[in-house]
């Protein structure tokens, strides 16, 4: 299996005709990385999509060359990326949810702060613009910031799912299953926390940003409903 350096990943479901932006998004920024010599595919993840949403994933081959599909039974979003994980050929995976996107420079700017650091690091855009149900502008938290202290995780997330990481990492730390009847969620929180128990620095990538879609029914709207927790790592908040 030939290497490169980032796979894109692109989770999908029933996006419908919103997958197609984001299919572009992560095809232009592709484009962007290569002109700085980096080696990048895209991985169009479907998880029981509907019709349409499958006819849009089509449009992944004609954006993007090296675009392939796979197509999962899971009805999971974390266990989805878990999959597309498994068949990526990346040194680092960027996901990208099939209704968001992404500023064009966001490829090579993370690649070139995570190749610059000795520390397996897990990297987030500066901003995050939630627009459609409703609007607001949202700043990530870099770990490096004295202000910064891990028991904030305990009540809340402070970073979206839309990361940057080492391949090696998601493969030893997969996201845990949502399971909503038995309250478990927030696969994005559970596994910001894991990462941070086997040893990453969440860092954010300055001046860049993800265009994030709020809807009013949403996965996280569910989930809050459900009244769930993370599954969280045994011990991250013990005290030394």
């Amino acid at each position: 299996m030939e290497s490169c350096d980032i796979s894109v990943i692109v989770n999908g479901h029933r996006e419908g005709l919103l997958l197609l932006p984001s299919l572009r998004s992560a095809a232009e920024s592709i484009s962007q990385a290569r002109k700085w010599g980096l080696r990048c595919e895209m991985i169009v993840a479907l998880d029981r999509p509907d019709e349409l949403t499958s006819q849009m994933s089509v449009n992944a081959g004609r954006l993007e060359a090296s675009a392939r599909q796979i197509d999962v039974d899971l009805g999971d979003l974390g266990e989805s990326r878990n999959a597309a994980v498994q068949k990526a050929r990346g040194k680092y995976v960027a996901f990208l949810d099939g209704d968001d996107l992404w500023c064009k420079g966001w490829l090579q700017d993370a690649f070139a702060m995570a190749a610059a650091d000795d520390r397996m690091l897990v990297l987030h855009p500066d901003f995050n613009v939630f627009f459609g149900y409703n609007t607001h502008v949202f700043k990530h938290v870099d770990m490096d910031d004295p202000a910064f202290n891990v028991s904030v995780l305990a009540f809340t997330n402070v970073w979206t799912s839309l990361c940057f990481a080492p391949r090696q990492l998601l493969l030893d730390c997969p996201y845990p299953k949502t399971d909503l009847a038995n309250q478990l969620g927030y696969e994005d929180w559970g596994w910001n926390m894991r990462a941070i128990a086997a040893g990453a620095v969440h860092k954010t990538v300055l001046h860049t940003f993800h265009a994030i879609r709020n809807k009013a029914i949403s996965l996280v709207r569910q989930t809050s409903a459900a009244n769930c927790f993370p599954a969280y790592p045994t011990g991250l908040f013990k005290a030394d």
